[in-house]
């Protein structure tokens, strides 16, 4: 699958983790005006007896979450972005059901997540998202879904977004496809911000 204007890096030591289990929500400490972890009451809070201080919290995630219509193609990018992470691995038959995690280092995890089509998939989406993903059939245009969602991230606190054309092999007239693009593109920026960058997936090309 070709992907234009997209760029990723891939590393050796991959591992994947998928399933409903890896859809883990972190909370941050809030923080006063003087950059120290806010405590109500107690100064000094006591840690249960369970707890190792000394073990540092593994680090959440970033957390790329996949939205568009039905059919639109969200599975499939999922796993060509897979397989472009783990080196062009083959993971034709990997169900991209729940979350699927990258472990690509002590450090380094990218977490994929495809956004259920329902109002309260979409509101727990919008909380955790660290980036968006949004896939936009070309012959059709913007959906319901996506103006539902958009407006879901707004409310809950915009993170990184960027659109994808997809069906753009329909387009058999050039110049139909060169408007439809500029059409989509600049409506994708009305929606979310002067610059928004969408990319164009046509057709397949070495499995990707």
């Amino acid at each position: 699958m070709r992907v234009s204007k997209m760029a990723a890096s891939s590393s050796r030591h991959v591992k994947i983790e998928r399933g409903f289990q890896f859809v883990k929500i972190y909370t941050k400490k809030k923080k006063n005006c003087n950059g120290h972890d806010h405590q109500k009451d107690d100064p000094q809070p006591h840690l249960p007896s369970s707890i190792d201080p000394t073990v540092e919290e593994e680090a959440p995630p970033y957390v790329i979450v996949v939205h568009g219509p039905p059919r639109v193609g969200k599975t499939l990018l999922i796993k060509c972005l897979v397989d472009f992470y783990t080196n062009g691995g083959s993971h034709s038959d990997m169900s991209a059901a729940g979350a699927i995690r990258i472990v690509a280092g002590d450090k380094r995890r990218v977490q994929f997540v495809e956004c259920p089509n329902n109002m309260n998939g979409m509101i727990d989406a919008a909380k955790y998202a660290d980036a968006v993903i949004l896939l936009i059939d070309a012959g059709y245009g913007f959906e319901m879904e996506t103006f539902e969602f958009l407006e879901l991230l707004k409310v809950h606190g915009m993170p990184k977004v960027m659109g994808v054309l997809t069906y753009l092999d329909s387009f058999k007239n050039e110049g139909v496809l060169a408007s439809t693009r500029q059409r989509l593109l600049d409506q994708f920026q009305t929606e979310i911000c002067k610059g928004a960058q969408v990319f164009c997936l046509s057709g397949r090309h070495n499995a990707m």
